[in-house]
């Protein structure tokens, strides 16, 4: 291990102790979820429709994050179409997701071959199913989507979907911002709802 992997290792460690501090933040404020819902932008923009929005018409619950890089949306783009556990990770707490096994590595470039393309999978998870890249709009949005199990939902046996965008769009002064919009809903019983719901996958 060379030295630059060593403090990159610590980095992570530290990145991952300040997620984890966050973590434990929000389980112990539920009341603070309608702030955190929209975290990063305004109430206004957080309820524009959105491209995906369709697909689960009528949420369980959902966030929609943004963030403003200082970056033109053709230099952010390339980096949002990488995104996926097998790709150029998540840009996030690799430590901790690793923790849970998601075998993550940040990328620290672009590589053009990663993009995903209509009909790719979203991996979040080596050990589950991805979602399905089902509309992508080339330097503006990328929709993924788990569908729901009809036959399930039609015998009353439990269920989920969601959706999850990404979508990139120019503001002020050459600059961008990047909005995250995740959509879910399940059957109403309790075990789908605590698995689903937002208490453990916010």
């Amino acid at each position: 291990m060379t030295l630059l992997d060593i403090r990159r290792y610590f980095r992570d460690v530290a990145e991952g102790g300040v997620g984890a501090a966050g973590m434990v933040l929000d389980l112990l404020t539920p009341f603070l979820r309608g702030v955190r819902s929209h975290w990063g932008i305004d109430e206004a923009t957080a309820a524009r429709t959105y491209p995906g929005d369709e697909l689960v018409s009528t949420p369980r619950w959902s966030w929609t994050h943004g963030i403003e890089i200082d970056a033109a949306p053709g230099e952010v783009w390339p980096w949002v179409a990488q995104i996926g556990a097998d790709r150029g990770g998540f840009y996030s707490y690799q430590w901790l997701e690793n923790l849970a096994g998601c075998d993550v590595r940040n990328a620290e470039t672009v590589h053009p071959d990663w993009a995903l393309r209509l009909g790719d999978k979203l991996v979040l998870h080596p050990k589950m199913p991805g979602l399905d890249v089902v509309a992508i709009e080339p330097g503006r949005s990328l929709v993924t989507f788990a569908p729901p199990d009809e036959q399930a939902r039609a015998t009353g046996r439990p269920w989920a979907s969601a959706s999850w965008l990404f979508y990139v769009e120019p503001i002020a002064n050459g600059r961008s911002r990047v909005v995250s919009r995740f959509r879910s809903e399940c059957s109403d019983e309790l075990a789908s709802r605590v698995a689903y719901g937002p208490y453990l996958t916010e």
